[in-house]
């Protein structure tokens, strides 16, 4: 398993420096603990930075772009990138998870090639059993949240590992050395 935490560091820095360059106020908010999780960190690392640097991408000086972590009841993890954006019309939610679609970033003059970033996040997510949820209204901003099944999350506390094996009612703690 991977530190959440190292797989965040591996793209933060840029982002926060993209933010900086473009006036975005960019916050993280990971939890206390340690959390970690059974992936692909390079892969999943890209999954996660294609989303925040759209949000970042498409967000307005002034505004702000927060990514977010947290265990949920059942183990599973649950990370979202919130902004302040033009959005998305619900008609082009569809479209943008599909590879080379041409988006104009929501009512922006500059048409850019967008999608293709969501669409390998999205076959990225779901190689890890996860789930990607992108919601948005035009001049509303958009969340992209994703969901890592329980059976590939860890919290880690104290001296103690308490894992979860995916049944969501069945919790094993282990001892760590």
């Amino acid at each position: 398993p991977s530190d959440l935490r190292s797989l965040f560091a591996s793209f933060t820095p840029t982002a926060m420096q993209r933010a900086l360059g473009k006036d975005v106020n960019f916050h993280v908010d990971l939890p206390r603990y340690d959390i970690h999780v059974t992936c692909d960190v390079e892969q999943l690392s890209r999954a996660i930075a294609n989303i925040v640097d759209n949000a970042i991408r498409f967000a307005p000086a002034g505004s702000r772009v927060t990514l977010s972590v947290r265990l949920l009841a059942d183990n599973s993890l649950y990370v979202s990138v919130d902004d302040e954006g033009c959005g998305i019309a619900p008609n082009r939610l569809v479209q943008l998870l599909a590879p080379l679609v041409e988006n104009s970033g929501g009512g922006n003059d500059d048409a850019e090639l967008g999608g293709m970033g969501l669409a390998v996040s999205k076959h990225i997510i779901e190689a890890h059993g996860g789930v990607l949820e992108v919601r948005s209204a035009p001049h509303r901003g958009t969340t992209a949240s994703l969901l890592i099944p329980a059976d590939r999350v860890c919290r880690l506390t104290g001296d103690r590992s308490v894992a979860f094996d995916g049944s969501f009612d069945q919790r094993l703690e282990k001892q760590t050395a």
